[in-house]
């Protein structure tokens, strides 16, 4: 019972990784490319990153089309920590403290900063909330990828400690 089991384990593994090997490849394809110039970030104190302002634009950040591209210059292995930090260095409009959680990944797309054999990546998914706030707000941020970074519309660059 347990080989079968194990087999069957073994079996979805490798469909997924075939899966998002043909959509990466697909998606590779069509050029999709955020157009990271591979800036690298500045750290903020312990558990922060320098933040630019606010965006103008109301999709940055909102979209899967305009993720915030939080990678360290192509510095992959940190990815998530940037991640953490990104979020920690945000605000609500009003400065409220925010809380957050990664919901996964998703949105695959091409890159050349990915260790993936394939040259892809999948964008992180967090749901951000804040006192006040109806409904929480999706923010999808790309580890791999880097550029200077702003504060999505509806968020403020939280005041240095």
């Amino acid at each position: 019972m347990p080989a079968a089991w194990l087999r069957t384990g073994l079996a979805a593994r490798a469909g997924l990784v075939l899966f998002m090997f043909f959509t990466l490849f697909e998606v590779a394809g069509r050029a999709l490319d955020y157009g990271s110039p591979n800036v690298g970030q500045e750290l903020l104190g312990d558990f922060g990153l320098v933040i630019g302002g606010v965006s103008d634009d109301p999709e940055y950040g909102h979209v899967p089309e305009k993720p915030v591209m939080v990678g360290n210059g192509g510095d992959f292995m940190n990815g998530p920590q940037y991640e953490q930090r990104f979020l920690n260095s945000l605000a609500g409009p009003k400065g409220e403290a925010l809380s957050w959680r990664r919901r996964g990944s998703a949105h695959p797309f091409a890159t050349e900063n990915a260790p993936l054999p394939f040259g892809g990546g999948m964008l992180d998914v967090y749901e951000v909330t804040y006192p006040g706030l109806g409904e929480p707000i999706l923010l999808y941020l790309n580890m791999y990828d880097s550029d200077l970074l702003l504060a999505p519309v509806g968020f403020a660059v939280r005041a240095a400690k």
